[in-house]
């Protein structure tokens, strides 16, 4: 079933539980880099998720508190990559329903208690493409 394009400046929302975590996420910003431009914008292909970061963000897991850490997209979803058509060689990007997610702590949080730091480096969520661009569909 054909679905939404992702393309140059679309939004990427994180969902702010991330395991044992809660994170205040903010938004980010996903940049295309493909050749086929949609509205005179480039799409966005698989490789792009590497560049999407949002920095920053406050997180408390459990009893730790205090922290801040990097938003990032760890994996797309099968459906959220072209199957029939690309850019330049390569998969576009679609908005599917969502995609994996990580948390990387940058700064540790601490119980307040001890003030032993939280003994997570990374945590596991998820987040999904809101997409500019309702009309325009792939496979």
């Amino acid at each position: 079933m054909p679905d939404q394009i992702i393309i140059d400046k679309d939004i990427v929302v994180f969902t702010p539980v991330f395991g044992n975590a809660v994170v205040a996420v903010k938004p980010g910003v996903i940049r295309g880099t493909g050749k086929t431009t949609i509205k005179g914008k480039p799409v966005c292909v698989k490789d792009d998720i590497k560049q999407v970061s949002v920095t920053n963000c406050a997180y408390v897991a459990g009893v730790f508190v205090g922290g801040f850490g990097t938003l990032k997209i760890k994996k797309l979803q099968g459906k959220q990559l072209t199957k029939k058509v690309s850019s330049g060689g390569k998969e576009i990007i679609l908005k599917g329903s969502i995609f994996e997610a990580e948390f990387q702590v940058t700064i540790k949080a601490k119980d307040p208690a001890t003030t032993n730091p939280d003994p997570m480096s990374t945590y596991k969520g998820f987040g999904k493409f809101l997409p500019v661009n309702k009309t325009i569909k792939a496979t």
